[in-house]
This record gives structure tokens, C-alpha cells and sequence, in this order.
């Protein structure tokens, strides 16, 4: 009579073997970091950054040359829409 522990059952099939043995890896050492990397840190460049974007953009609409007439674009004008784009995009 056959052991009920030693019978498989349908799902208790092997699917895949091992062909090598199990090898340690040895990994290198992380460089050293003057601090550890913080949200407020990660704010703050994203904050700048956008604001960066956004002056560069209200500088470059005010310019003559993004005007048809090449009239300059009142320096508000040219804020609101470098704020509306840098938002969207």
C-alpha cells in the first residue's frame, strides 16, 4: 500500500530544479555620503528648479521677438503664462 505522505498530489509538482549550487555574491561597498538623503532636501531642489523654470520663461516671454507686432509682453503677462506652462507640463 502506498505512504500518503510520499504520494503527489496534483499540485505538489517539482517545476524547476536547481542545476548549479547556490554562490555568494560579494557586493562593493556604497560610497560615503556627507549626509543622507532627505525630503526637505528633494523639496527644495524641486522647489528651486521650478522656480528657476519659471523666471527663464517669463524672461524669454517678455522679449520683443516672441511677439508678432515685436512688442515686449507686460512682465506679468509673460509671469502668468511661464507659471500656467511650467504648472501643466
Amino acid at each position: 500500500m502506498d505512504n500518503p505522505r510520499s504520494r503527489r498530489l496534483p499540485g505538489n509538482r517539482i517545476v524547476r530544479r536547481r542545476l548549479d549550487a547556490t554562490q555568494i555574491i560579494s557586493l562593493p561597498k556604497p560610497p560615503n555620503r556627507s549626509s543622507a538623503p532627505h525630503v526637505s532636501t528633494h523639496a527644495k531642489r524641486f522647489v528651486l528648479a521650478f522656480t528657476l523654470l519659471v523666471l527663464l520663461g517669463a524672461i524669454l516671454l517678455a522679449l520683443p521677438v516672441t511677439t508678432e507686432g515685436g512688442d515686449a509682453t507686460a512682465p506679468v503677462d509673460a509671469l502668468f503664462t511661464a507659471v500656467s506652462a511650467a504648472a501643466v507640463t
